[in-house]
């Protein structure tokens, strides 16, 4: 009774030793060391390190690690081994891992498995996953009216989108006006939205006063926007958005002069000026004949450029036909924004006739002919009188 007693707990001795052996020899620990790029970027590799840590007493012959191909992952580097891990040691295991492209902004399992001789394991470790674009932006802009107006009010709709593939919140979208020729209306450059959620839109508005100095152009104005993104993390960006400053071209045309005459060839000056605000470019002019006046000298003319709030001449040689005439001219020229503009204009000089034009001095009237016809009567009458008074004497 006693033997067998004995061989029992011999017995229950020698298999908890197996038992202990057992567990020290596969008493290994395995933690994600770390990965890189953090976060990972979907459509492009990382490097992931795991520590393989040997926490038993003896040392382990073979471990075998590899990452399991599951969505999002697929491994590209190959199965990594270890071997003869002795207890209290650590070893660090290295792998490139391909992230789908079409991934979204998420938290995603990885997981590790590995072999110590036959026994295998997993564990799954997290790894966050965000596309390296910005996703909150500016989808459109729109002014109104459309075209802003030196010393008008405008008001600038911006149109947010949120593409992160997941809620943000706490954004902010404020506009910087810096060195640029606009004035808040109500001195609120900065709009706070709670939360915009995937896919969402929203809608900011600014009213803004364009100073009356303003250039005639179109300007750049930084839009700064920040968020938080569903990890917590602070995104922040600038984009520039335009608003176009413009008016209309417009120009004042009449005749600054006339000394036209009634089937005489003589000359007009026709004064042309930029009353507008907008500068106009390839300015030119060809005069249309009616048939009621004929154009002597060249009919069309290229000014070019004409600024705004300056002017330009033209003297034009015409020989009129009759008293009342009208001059038409074809204009073609092109705002700063190169759209075409074409008018016609037609202006009514003065004509004058002969009579008139020698009363108001432009024909000028000459006495030569006088004078000559005066010095031969005199002649004349010195000569009849010279003879009648001879002949008086010879009586």
């Amino acid at each position: 009774m006693k033997n067998k007693m004995f061989i029992g707990i011999f017995f229950v001795f020698l298999l908890s030793l197996i038992c202990l052996n057992f567990v020290s020899a596969y008493d290994v620990d395995v933690s994600l060391q770390k990965y890189s790029p953090y976060p990972v970027t979907p459509g492009e590799t990382f490097d992931i390190e795991f520590k393989i840590y040997n926490n038993g007493d003896e040392s382990v012959d073979k471990i075998a690690l590899n990452i399991a191909d599951d969505y999002p992952f697929r491994v590209v580097s190959d199965e990594v081994n270890v071997r003869n891990l002795s207890a209290g040691e650590s070893e660090i295991a290295e792998f490139t891992v391909y992230v789908e492209g079409d991934a979204l902004e998420d938290e995603y399992d990885i997981e590790l498995e590995y072999k110590i001789n036959d026994d295998k394991e997993s564990e799954d470790f997290e790894i966050k996953i965000m596309p390296k674009d910005v996703f909150v932006n500016i989808e459109s802009v729109s002014a109104f009216p459309e075209k802003s107006i030196p010393g008008q009010s405008t008001e600038i709709k911006i149109l947010i989108k949120n593409d992160a593939k997941s809620n943000v919140r706490d954004v902010i979208i404020k506009i910087n006006l810096s060195d640029l020729p606009f004035a808040l209306m109500n001195d609120v450059s900065e709009k706070k939205i709670d939360s915009i959620a995937y896919q969402e839109h929203k809608e900011i508005l600014f009213n803004l006063n364009v100073l009356s100095d303003a250039e005639i152009k179109t300007y750049k104005i930084p839009v700064h926007i920040s968020y938080y993104d569903s990890f917590g993390n602070n995104v922040a960006r600038t984009e520039l958005i335009s608003l176009d400053v413009f008016s209309e071209p417009s120009m004042e045309i009449s005749v600054k002069k006339s000394e036209l005459i009634e089937n005489t060839e003589s000359k007009a000056v026709i004064q042309l000026v930029n009353n507008g605000l907008s500068n106009i470019k390839f300015l030119e002019i060809r005069f249309i004949n009616l048939g009621n006046y004929e154009i002597t000298g060249t009919d069309y003319y290229y000014i070019g450029d004409l600024d705004s709030d300056d002017y330009e001449t033209l003297e034009v040689n015409i020989i009129p036909k009759q008293k009342n005439i009208e001059l038409v001219m074809d204009l073609s020229y092109r705002d700063i924004n190169n759209k075409i503009y074409n008018e016609q204009i037609t202006l009514k000089p003065q004509v004058y006739d002969v009579k008139e034009a020698k009363k108001i001095g432009l024909i000028k009237t000459s006495y030569v002919g006088t004078v000559f016809f005066a010095i031969i009567i005199l002649v004349v009458i010195f000569f009849v009188y010279r003879k009648i008074r001879k002949k008086r004497k010879n009586v």
